[in-house]
């Protein structure tokens, strides 16, 4: 007596209607997926671009003295003389009355007002403040024009007309603060979209 086999396999319609299902799935979580990439990799950016930047600071003051100091005559003397020697870059240009160090990972600073101002890009290409640039303040010595930054490495900058309060840093362009804040992460309330 023969036994008979039966095989069960999936029709073309079926397979067809899950291949539908996942693409559709696919396409909700994807933006979500691809934001939240974007977020870790500016965060990730930022944490590095601090670190580094201060360390250089602690590092020339070691051999040029108090950073309350050092003279701040010229973008590209300054940065030839203090940080320099203590940064790891590819390339520096000196364009607009703005000096452009290019770093290893592709990002890029941009230095103006005799070292003070610097901004920090991810992509040297696009520049989007709060979402690919983020400007950062370095006045080591006091003026009535720089009180949260004195005495201070490279900082994320604030302009002086803020109130203290953490609802009032959007007011005052305040995006780099914001997430230094939530301990560099992009907080949950973030008024820029990625």
């Amino acid at each position: 007596m023969k036994k008979k086999i039966v095989q069960t396999a999936f029709t073309l319609a079926e397979v067809l209607i899950t291949l539908g299902i996942i693409g559709v799935v696919a396409s909700l979580t994807m933006p979500a997926l691809i934001a939240n990439h974007r977020k870790i990799v500016v965060e990730t950016h930022l944490k590095r671009f601090y670190s580094n930047m201060n360390q250089a600071i602690k590092l020339s003051e070691v051999d040029n003295g108090d950073k309350k100091e050092w003279a701040f005559t010229g973008d590209i003397d300054w940065y030839n003389k203090y940080l320099a020697p203590y940064l790891k870059t590819t390339s520096i240009q000196y364009k607009d009355a703005s000096l452009i160090i290019k770093f290893i990972d592709g990002s890029s600073d941009i230095i103006s007002y005799y070292g003070h101002d610097h901004t920090y890009c991810l992509n040297s290409k696009q520049q989007k403040y709060g979402t690919n640039c983020f400007t950062f303040g370095f006045y080591p010595t006091y003026t009535i024009f720089n009180k949260h930054h004195y005495d201070k490495g490279v900082e994320p900058y604030i302009r002086n007309d803020w109130d203290g309060t953490y609802e009032d840093l959007p007011r005052v362009n305040g995006y780099t603060r914001m997430i230094q804040l939530n301990n560099w992460k992009i907080p949950d309330d973030y008024p820029l979209k990625f």
